[in-house]
């Protein structure tokens, strides 16, 4: 049976293909609407029978406006979520990168809010630029500031609750972070970069160095500092749900002796100010 309706057209599914099919295509209008996959979504119907003409415009340029739309919302939709990489490739540099990806990821939803989340991937995985595992750090960061942005609130860990725990049951205990934190673990410097485009100086040269980044929201801002290493690896271990003895242990062994109980003490105040963990789980 045909699935065409009573007037011969094609079915709204078959027109919506269609029109995905022209506007997302990278080619010329006249190419796009010739493409063999375009035309077989509509039963091989021209333009001419799809489309009504304006006062001003025929069928193929009133396609051609929605055509000449696409890419450049797909670059505003982008620009919002990764500043700081458009801010050190240049417009014209990050057009061409959000192109190239989009068409390795067009979009599949209704929203473009979540467009860019495999361009941190596609940058380490698919990008041919020499200076791409770069780039992928820089979208890590700034994907990350996203996804936290973007995360329900949550409750907060505070001292009052703390105080009322039983100095036995912290050995066993679990630190439940909250959903608005993020830790990454990166090659490249990335202060250098966040700093020239926060103060709109030149960008500077890629440096590798390992970097280690916490990133989380408070309230309705989003924080990040870099951390050391040991810090580092004892926060990702508690917000894994390690018990707090099972951290501690690993931690301190590369800690010195004489500085330990200082910077433990330091850093998990630090973390409680800052909001990073949302209650306490109690074996």
């Amino acid at each position: 049976m045909s699935r065409e309706n009573a007037a011969g057209n094609p079915p709204l599914a078959g027109l919506q293909r269609w029109m995905q099919a022209v506007v997302v295509s990278r080619r010329p209008i006249d190419e796009a609407l010739a493409d063999p996959g375009a035309s077989r979504a509509v039963g091989g119907a021209r333009v001419e029978q799809l489309v009504r003409p304006s006062a001003t415009l025929s069928p193929a340029e009133r396609v051609a406006v929605y055509k000449d739309m696409y890419p450049l919302r797909m670059v505003e939709a982008l620009e919002q979520d990764y500043p700081l990489l458009q801010y050190h490739l240049g417009d014209e540099t990050f057009e061409q990168l959000v192109l190239d990806y989009v068409e390795a990821y067009p979009s599949r939803t209704w929203t473009l809010n979540r467009l860019g989340d495999h361009l941190p991937r596609w940058l380490a995985e698919d990008c041919p630029r020499e200076d791409a595992p770069f780039l992928a750090d820089l979208a890590r960061f700034e994907l990350a500031q996203t996804e936290v942005f973007d995360e329900a609130p949550s409750d907060v860990l505070d001292g009052e609750t703390i105080a009322r725990i039983p100095s036995g049951a912290w050995a066993t205990a679990r630190l439940r972070p909250i959903p608005a934190l993020r830790l990454l673990e990166l090659r490249h410097a990335i202060r250098p970069h966040h700093d020239a485009w926060e103060h709109d100086r030149p960008v500077p040269a890629p440096k590798r160095r390992a970097t280690r980044v916490v990133v989380w929201r408070r309230e309705f801002t989003v924080h990040w500092r870099e951390q050391p290493r040991a810090e580092h690896e004892l926060l990702a271990a508690l917000a894994g749900g390690a018990p707090l003895a099972e951290a501690l242990e690993a931690a301190t062994a590369r800690l010195r002796a004489r500085e330990r109980q200082d910077k433990l003490f330091a850093w998990f105040r630090r973390w409680v100010a800052d909001g990073l963990f949302a209650g306490v789980d109690l074996d």
